[in-house]
């Protein structure tokens, strides 16, 4: 199923060059001295990020957030290297559900939260309310995977260029 020309026309598409890895190094510690405590990072653990993060901003903020949470959700107060998301098959990691929304997300680059949850009703295995789709949504955004643009009426998804 592709998107009519009316529809394409409304949806214009960015190409925004990559970062190098100091440059996401100097972004990432910027957001990590904004967000997190004192002391509950260490700079290893940024550069990491930064080196696997290949330049993408939005991903390496997304991972300095899912590491940070892992670490809170394990009652520390630091994050360590190994709370960094594994990204050699990051995949593995995601539901049936997850898989399936981003497959279509893949097909189609780029789908209002409408027109994605009717193709998933369809190609899912069990049909699912709105809110797991929200969730499934929340979670592929947290992981780096989807990028949502726009608030909650008119939101539109969009697959991360590194999946």
């Amino acid at each position: 199923m592709r998107l009519d020309p009316a529809t394409r026309v409304s949806f214009t598409l960015m190409c925004i060059p990559k970062y190098s890895a100091s440059q996401v190094f100097d972004i990432i510690k910027e957001r990590a001295e904004q967000a997190l405590k004192r002391g509950s990072y260490s700079d290893e653990v940024i550069r990491k990020i930064a080196e696997i993060s290949n330049g993408d901003v939005s991903l390496a903020i997304n991972m300095l957030k899912t590491a940070s949470l892992k670490a809170e959700s394990e009652n520390r107060t630091k994050i360590k290297v190994n709370d960094i998301p594994r990204s050699d098959c990051p995949r593995l990691e995601l539901s049936y559900d997850e898989r399936v929304l981003l497959n279509i997300l893949e097909q189609f680059i780029s789908l209002p939260a409408s027109k994605l949850y009717e193709i998933y009703l369809q190609e899912a295995r069990y049909l699912k309310c709105e809110r797991s789709f929200r969730k499934y949504m929340e979670k592929l955004c947290s992981k780096g995977f989807v990028k949502a643009i726009g608030d909650k009426r008119g939101r539109v998804y969009e697959v991360v260029a590194h999946v």
